[in-house]
């Protein structure tokens, strides 16, 4: 019975390990990088906070020119997005307002 789980388990870990690559050369080609660059970018910490990312990681990229920044951890990753749209429409200075009222 141990081995039928063993043998399962190992299904599932070739699988999943396929499935990360499958996913990275996709991205690599969407964003015109080339493969090993990404697999290595994804070894390394969150660019932003040094968080190790493990396997969620975050392709952080320009979606004006669409060009690959970096690899970034979920939390950054979201924040930086919102933050993007709050400078473009010139809210930072009213959310500080906002958030100094008593």
């Amino acid at each position: 019975m141990n081995d039928k789980k063993a043998i399962r388990a190992a299904k599932i870990a070739k699988y999943l390990a396929n499935s990360k690559i499958s996913y990275t050369r996709k991205l690599a080609r969407q964003y015109k990088v080339d493969y090993k660059i990404l697999l290595e970018m994804q070894k390394g910490p969150c660019e932003l906070c040094d968080t190790k990312t493990e396997d969620k990681f975050y392709l952080d990229h320009c979606h004006k020119t669409n060009k690959l920044r970096g690899v970034l951890c979920q939390k950054c990753n979201f924040a930086l997005g919102h933050l993007e749209y709050i400078l473009d429409n010139n809210l930072l200075n009213k959310m500080i307002k906002y958030l100094n009222k008593k």
